[in-house]
């Protein structure tokens, strides 16, 4: 049998809802479903207790967040990179 305690079965309860609440604020259901999946196999996938399965937690919070800028900077430049826009100026 498995063996996993309550506190750990309650903390990844939260870290599951935590993440799926924060992807459904972003405005789509699906974004939140795929952050709570994210979170489920961070946990499961972490050796050690409960301070590893915390950092992973946060480490996939950092992760989302620096993908979600990157995303946002390629959108506000129309989803060209720099080189793109220099070969334009030079016509």
């Amino acid at each position: 049998m498995i063996g996993i305690d309550y506190f750990s079965a309650i903390m990844m309860l939260a870290c599951v809802l935590f993440f799926f609440r924060a992807g459904k604020v972003e405005g789509n259901p699906a974004v939140g479903t795929i952050w709570a999946s994210l979170s489920l196999l961070v946990f499961l996938l972490t050796p050690g207790g409960f301070l590893m399965k915390a950092l992973g937690q946060v480490g996939l919070f950092f992760a989302i967040a620096f993908a979600r800028a990157l995303w946002e900077e390629y959108k506000s430049k129309g989803g060209r990179t720099d080189s793109s826009d220099d070969d334009q100026d030079r016509e």
